[in-house]
């Protein structure tokens, strides 16, 4: 059988373990023009609406029935609920169409095993990755600039805040920002102050 298929090309040919990506099926049937397409611009769709969405964010895993998948007749194939959680198993996301509600995304895993457990879902990762673009791009101002105790302390700032409004919208897990979430200047920041070079662990 196809799913059987799946899960043994994702344990013996693929065997992957990264938490950047993700797997997901079966492919879909185009509103359009009835054409069995990939799932992958839909998945990217949903990603997109999920955070943008101000009810949700990027750290809640897109799964479930609110997931739903717009723009097709159907799903390629269909598979039952021990099928389906057969390929969850091996972190294979599986797309389901079920009358009254649509077509929905029913898991949110990457495709990670040992690498990085605590990113064994999207949004964990996505969650993660997002962060570290908007440290990234706050802190550009640091750049070049003489390494102080004042410029430490700007950085660290800017870490504080964004870190802090993710911790309000709730996208960090712990009963307080102190619990959620530290930020500290690495140990190794003297010496490497010579080479102009401080780190800020988050």
């Amino acid at each position: 059988q196809e799913y059987t298929y799946a899960i043994d090309f994702m344990v013996t040919t693929l065997n992957p373990d990264d938490s950047r990506r993700a797997m997901y099926g079966p492919n879909l049937i185009d509103e359009d023009d009835d054409e069995e397409i990939s799932p992958a611009g839909a998945i990217a769709g949903l990603i997109a609406r999920w955070g943008n969405d101000a009810t949700k964010g990027i750290w809640q895993n897109m799964a479930g029935t609110e997931a739903i998948l717009y723009g097709f007749n159907g799903t390629a194939k269909k598979y039952s609920t021990a099928q389906a959680g057969k390929m969850n198993e091996v972190n294979i996301n599986v797309i389901k169409q079920v009358a009254g509600v649509g077509i929905y995304v029913n898991g949110s895993r990457t495709l990670t095993r040992t690498q990085a457990k605590r990113y064994r879902y999207i949004g964990q990762r996505l969650n993660t990755s997002d962060i570290m673009r908007k440290i990234e791009k706050n802190t550009q101002f640091a750049t070049h600039q003489h390494i102080d105790d004042l410029l430490k302390m700007k950085v660290k700032m800017v870490c504080t805040n964004i870190c802090d409004k993710r911790f309000r919208d709730g996208g960090l897990a712990g009963s307080s920002s102190g619990e959620a979430y530290t930020i500290t200047h690495d140990a190794d920041t003297d010496a490497l102050a010579e080479e102009g070079i401080f780190l800020t662990k988050v």
